[in-house]
């Protein structure tokens, strides 16, 4: 039995390590990786990396990001920033298509059998790849929590924050419940992935 815990950034994040399994590997989004004392597995990286993995780069095996992010009209104003990749050193890149889509269950049924990952953002593609391409039986998932917050320490609340996060933060508002809908599409990914790649998707609850 293959297994994975996906760490994200949402409040449930920091109990991550109580969460996981010795027998886990470990996979994060983007700076996710503060939140245990685990090596990281897979990386899921579409941020400029100079700001998610500046204290995490040192224990990550294998950084994955969508083609786009390395495309050069997505590096010119700090969007992305992974054209940097090259400079990140023993680790492996792993570059995937990406398909966004809308978050209703017709959109991702047809994305998955068009044969892209469904990348309606970061956690979603990282779900997606994890059960796709990395073939786990077993992907345990926290810190994908809705709600309007990160977990303490997310880079979101670092003053050095990103030029594509904070146009995001002004545009949309977090509290606008972003993350509240962005887990409903999560949500209907996980049903499908299960039926399609037979794999068990289980959450971080406080009971876990």
């Amino acid at each position: 039995m293959k297994s994975i815990c996906l760490i994200a950034k949402g409040p449930s994040a920091v109990h991550a390590d109580k969460f996981i399994s010795e027998s886990d590997d470990v996979a994060v989004v983007n700076d996710a990786g503060i939140f245990t004392d685990r090596d990281v597995d897979y990386c899921f990286c579409t941020h400029n990396y100079n700001i998610t993995l500046k204290s995490t780069i040192h224990k990550i095996k294998n950084l994955v990001t969508p083609r786009k992010n390395l495309l050069p009209e997505n590096t010119k104003d700090g969007r992305g920033g992974m054209h940097l990749l090259n400079k990140v050193n023993n680790v492996n890149k792993i570059i995937y298509e990406e398909c966004g889509c809308a978050g209703d269950l017709g959109n991702l049924t047809r994305r998955i059998i068009k044969g892209g990952i469904c990348h309606t953002y970061t956690s979603t593609g990282a779900l997606h790849w994890l059960a796709k391409h990395g073939k786990y039986d077993v992907i345990k998932v926290i810190g994908v929590d809705g709600g309007i917050e990160y977990a303490p320490g997310a880079y979101f609340h670092q003053p050095t924050i990103d030029f594509l996060n904070q146009k995001c933060y002004e545009r949309t508002g977090i509290k606008n419940h972003i993350h509240d809908l962005s887990k409903e599409v999560f949500m209907r990914l996980a049903g499908i992935l299960e039926n399609v790649y037979d794999c068990r998707i289980s959450f971080y609850n406080e009971e876990s």
